[in-house]
């Protein structure tokens, strides 16, 4: 997804998302608790860079099949439970996921 690395992280991101979409090693990738657990410690690490990871996240969901929107928003959800359990009132990720939702 991302395509050159903007940021640190970024080609880790892009490759667990686009095993999550099927794209590599064959088609019908599941969602299984390790792919989210990833994609959710490279957000927490580089919080600081979640305005990247927001947009990959929401490309990724956008221009997806319906499969891959549902696990999109898994991913979604796994970032900001664990973004407000860690940072509190300070979380950057809701605000800007929620963003893009209501739209």
């Amino acid at each position: 997804f991302a395509a050159m690395s903007a940021w640190d992280g970024a080609d880790k991101l892009a490759q667990v998302l686009a095993d999550l979409e099927g794209k590599r090693a064959g088609e019908g990738h599941q969602v299984n608790a390790s792919k989210i657990k990833a994609i959710v410690s490279i957000a927490i690490k580089r919080a600081k860079f979640f305005k990247f990871i927001v947009h990959d996240v929401e490309r990724f969901i956008r221009k997806g099949s319906y499969p891959t929107r549902i696990r999109g928003l898994f991913i979604i959800d796994a970032i900001c439970k664990v973004s407000k359990e860690r940072s509190g009132s300070s979380d950057v990720y809701c605000p800007r996921f929620e963003k893009s939702l209501v739209e």
